[in-house]
């Protein structure tokens, strides 16, 4: 065999090689980790996605202000945060079963509770995946669901506990799975239910008023709806979890407009998980198997995006919910890197 022969061979093998271990990597074994939520096989619908937006958008318009992973201990799987009206925030703690206090700067105040089933007592962790859902009002009240015990407990600012009510069950004031709260301008509480697949809304007391919902793919109705937000004219945007869309409606739950599907292109989604809006009526959508971040006007358009897988300044590890503040600034729920993630977005 010649030397251009056994030449030829060698850059053969290599070239073989290489081709092999980059069409078949070798499988690396990382601990497992928990997931925000069970992603049964389901079947998708295309929804009515308005159009595009003409204007364009930069990916890249958004910058980290801070970043909040401590109280007294460090936060493990936090799953909401509400917002008093002195800027105060609450934050479901789920792994250690508490609601944590900071002030307006993200400075630790106070925290409460402990797992349990006795009043001020809680169960958010379902295995190793984290729940809960929190809001508070203009008085200061804060509203827990807590999930695992099937009912909403009611607490003053520094968390004394004032009510509770709930129990396991499909009856009007029961609930499967409540997480996601919302607090009217009348100080009525809207409970999205995932198992349920359903909104109901009570008076400040606890009293039912009504609900809307069912499970399924028509307008109306949900899988897995998780967290909800009001906008200033008093129209409620849901997160249609499985159903990987948006959906709006007036305060009494009549449908008005639908955006979204399964994708990871503009506009569509991968899980959709929470939802906010700011004072201008733009709607913000977290996805926790997209781990990013979307922007939309009220109508639907997609207006910008940003975040990618990591634990890094603009990365997102299973984003639940988020907040907008007045002045513009973004606090967002990042599960799995156990932190509060604030951002804002910067001039084009």
């Amino acid at each position: 065999m010649n030397s251009k022969t056994i030449i030829s061979i060698t850059v053969l093998i290599l070239g073989m090689a290489s081709l092999t271990s980059a069409c078949f990597p070798g499988q690396i074994s990382t601990p497992s980790t928990p997931t925000l939520k069970p992603t049964a096989p389901f079947t998708a619908i295309p929804t009515n996605t308005p159009a595009p937006s003409p204007t364009p958008t930069k990916a890249a318009a958004v910058e980290l202000v801070q970043s909040i992973t401590a109280g007294p201990d460090s936060l493990r799987l936090p799953t909401d945060l509400a917002f008093d009206g002195q800027g105060n925030f609450y934050v479901i703690d789920s792994y250690n079963q508490r609601i944590v206090k900071f002030d307006p700067d993200g400075n630790f105040l106070t925290t409460w509770g402990n797992e349990g089933t006795e009043a001020g007592q809680f169960d958010f962790l379902d295995g190793v995946d984290g729940y809960g859902g929190v809001a508070a009002d203009s008085q200061g009240n804060v509203y827990v669901a807590d999930t695992l015990n099937y009912r909403i407990q009611k607490f003053t600012s520094d968390g004394q506990f004032l009510n509770q009510w709930g129990s396991h069950g499909t009856e009007d004031g029961q609930f499967l799975y409540p997480e996601g709260l919302l607090i009217d301008a009348q100080g009525n509480l809207y409970v999205g239910d995932e198992e349920r697949s359903d909104i109901q809304k009570f008076d400040n007391t606890g009293q039912f008023l009504l609900k809307w919902g069912s499970s399924g793919q028509a307008d109306g109705q949900f899988a897995y709806p998780t967290h909800l937000a009001m906008d200033g004219d008093g129209k409620i945007y849901v997160a249609d979890n499985r159903n990987d869309r948006i959906q709006k409606f007036d305060n009494e739950g009549h449908f008005l407009l639908k955006w979204g599907g399964p994708g990871i292109g503009d506009g569509e989604f991968s899980r959709p998980y929470g939802v906010a809006v700011d004072p201008n009526g733009n709607v913000y959508v977290t996805e926790y198997k997209g781990d990013r971040i979307q922007k939309f006007d009220p109508e639907g358009h997609f207006i910008l995006k940003w975040g990618d897988s990591g634990d890094g300044e603009l990365e997102l590890r299973e984003p639940s919910n988020l907040q907008v503040r007045p002045d513009g600034r973004i606090y967002v729920v990042d599960y799995l890197n156990n932190r509060i993630q604030v951002f804002r977005e910067t001039a084009p």
